[in-house]
């Protein structure tokens, strides 16, 4: 009896010990890693990077991801989910790719699931080329800036334009404003021109630039979005359907200028004096005593109906001043006889630097005295006095 029960005692060990053994699944298997076989760019323009790996054996599918890499920073551009044993990244609207930037692609196989482990993943670099056209700008002020082209071939022609962003942002693609707003503008020049026996291509390669170009622009306004373009061309009068061929992508700059805010403390106290009048026109004296007497400034005549209040005063010089330096063709203010210095009695004559600036009889005015730099910035806060002129009788 004895040898029965310790039989049986053994046969039930062994019998737990088997059904242990057949609770405890193997763990699975990951899969290998993808070794990268392809990394590199395969065009310019537009921007495309191909990515190839070998098989994995076992693997359903494979998930990758690219990356944009700038220092610590990191920015993810694409990722997604293939079958096959490679991936074409081409830049469009939605895909931002960069000349002279450091892509990081990452990619996994992917098993099926409870048979197979995903693998570790593999990554690998690639550093798109140097662009064609390379821009560079510094925004200076609410309505100035400085903008450079360097191309990569000194011999290449190029256009190159700043325009507000609403112009460009008609057309659908890159493609399309080319073609319809730059070709369309040296069309319409070479329509207002008959009398110059000369296609349209002329006016645009004579518009053309080649090596390093630096162009400054005074003509923005604050708060407002523009776009700092450049785009290669290669000229073929023997082809009239289509002349002008496009080398290189539209290669830009999207950026909105900073709102008017003053950047002096320069006070000014005004008092409306004596007026005349000859030829139509009145003289208006005013006292002007400003608070730093080494600031430049310049009182302007405004008719009332133009103006509510400081905002709209500050609107409508920020709008003036551009008219009158090409009217007046100003290139720096500081030179002027209208912009003063120190504490004075200003003739409204003798600060008309264009006649539209004139006071007329009979008429409600403002009369604004603003800091103003050398290059036609609002620099101050507007001091203003209202006033009505004097009649003709």
């Amino acid at each position: 009896m004895k040898k029965f029960l310790s039989m049986m005692a053994v046969a039930l060990v062994a019998a737990v010990s088997f059904s242990a053994c057949s609770d405890d699944d193997d763990p699975l298997q990951a899969l290998s890693q993808p070794v990268i076989l392809q990394s590199e760019q395969m065009n310019d323009n537009p921007i495309t990077l191909t990515f190839a790996w070998d098989v994995v054996e076992n693997a359903v599918s494979y998930e990758y991801s690219l990356d944009a890499v700038a220092g610590d920073s990191v920015a993810n551009i694409a990722k997604g989910s293939t079958k096959n044993l490679s991936v074409t990244i081409v830049a469009n609207d939605k895909v931002v790719l960069d000349y002279d930037t450091e892509y990081r692609f990452t990619v996994k196989a992917i098993g099926q699931e409870g048979v197979f482990l995903n693998s570790a993943e593999t990554t690998c670099t690639a550093k798109t080329s140097a662009a064609p056209l390379k821009l560079s700008m510094e925004v200076l002020s609410y309505r100035s800036g400085s903008f450079s082209v360097k191309p990569s071939n000194a011999d290449m022609r190029y256009q190159t334009a700043l325009i507000e962003y609403e112009k460009y942002g008609k057309y659908a693609t890159d493609k399309e404003f080319i073609e319809g707003y730059e070709f369309g503008y040296y069309k319409q020049i070479a329509a207002s021109r008959p009398w110059i026996p000369a296609p349209w291509t002329y006016w645009l390669d004579d518009n053309g630039q080649q090596g390093d170009y630096t162009f400054n622009s005074r003509s923005m306004q604050p708060g407002k979005k523009y776009i700092f373009y450049a785009w290669g061309y290669q000229i073929d009068d023997n082809d009239s359907e289509n002349p002008v061929k496009v080398l290189t992508p539209l290669m830009k700059k999207v950026f909105t200028t900073p709102g008017w805010a003053a950047t002096s403390k320069t006070t000014f106290k005004l008092a409306v004096g004596e007026q005349t009048v000859e030829n139509g026109v009145v003289d208006v004296k005013v006292s002007v005593v400003p608070s730093n007497e080494k600031e430049h400034y310049l009182a302007v005549f405004i008719p009332a109906e133009k103006v509510t209040d400081h905002a709209s005063v500050v609107n409508y010089l920020i709008n003036l001043l551009p008219n009158m330096e090409k009217v007046g063709n100003i290139d720096e203010w500081h030179k002027q006889d209208a912009v003063k210095t120190g504490a004075q009695t200003i003739s409204s004559n003798e600060v008309a630097i264009v006649s539209s600036n004139n006071v007329t009889p009979g008429k409600d005015y403002v009369v604004a005295v603003f800091g103003i730099d050398n290059t036609g910035c609002v620099i101050t806060n507007v001091a203003t006095e209202k006033f009505t002129s004097i009649s003709a009788e």
